[in-house]
């Protein structure tokens, strides 16, 4: 690559960059097995890219444009880890959102969601929002049964999506409506942030403004 070539590449991310309203960083939770890894493949490797990182967790990251708005994704996967039951706290470290992950052939995939719900919640923040995926649905080979999948979703509050790495059904969709519950979960604290801050300037008499290119949503910014 020659030098302009090399210099054009880099400008051009660097406005990408600059351009960027939202920062969200998610994880892939759920048993080894269960599809995760196929499902990140899937929907990064189009047009995403590979972030080097410790601890064995594989990081990718996608770019998206949702309701006008250009969002980084940085996507946490495991290195084979779940097995073992051997995930660090680093793994749901500064998320925001997750994807409960497990396999509509395998039913112990799906029984082990309950203690990957509870280590999501009990190392991440309390406010992090995860949407529930259900892997292989092409399969006729089903072991779980529709009813269960229901009281589940309702159990943890959460959405379902049925996806098919394979072929490509529903992955953009399970990913878009995680990033949409975040961002929307993200705007109902800033609006309730941005009242509170309006009657202490009131109070006070006094006014500052701030802004910013990116919002990067940490799990910790509601307060």
């Amino acid at each position: 690559m020659s030098l302009s070539r090399a210099r054009e590449d880099a400008y051009e991310k660097f406005d990408e960059e600059l351009d960027i309203s939202y920062h969200i960083r998610i994880a892939m939770v759920g048993d080894a097995g269960a599809g995760k890894t196929s499902l990140l493949l899937r929907y990064t490797d189009r047009n995403g890219s590979r972030t080097p990182s410790d601890h064995n967790i594989d990081v990718r990251t996608k770019m998206l444009i949702r309701n006008g708005r250009r969002i980084k994704l940085e996507i946490k996967d495991t290195a084979g880890l779940e097995r073992y039951r051997s995930l660090t706290r680093s793994h749901y470290s500064a998320i925001t959102g997750a994807l409960l992950v497990f396999d509509l052939t395998n039913e112990m995939s799906f029984q082990h969601l309950t203690y990957w719900h509870e280590e999501l919640y009990k190392n991440a923040d309390k406010l992090v929002q995860a949407i529930l995926v259900g892997t292989h649905c092409q399969n006729e080979n089903r072991e779980v049964a529709e009813d269960s999948i229901r009281r589940l979703a309702e159990h943890f509050d959460m959405p379902y999506v049925e996806v098919c790495s394979q072929a490509n059904s529903n992955v953009d969709y399970c990913f878009e409506t995680l990033v949409d519950r975040i961002i929307e979960k993200h705007s109902e604290r800033v609006n309730v942030q941005k009242s509170e801050r309006i009657q202490l300037r009131d109070e006070s008499d006094t006014s500052r403004s701030f802004s910013r290119c990116c919002t990067i949503i940490h799990p910790k910014e509601s307060g």
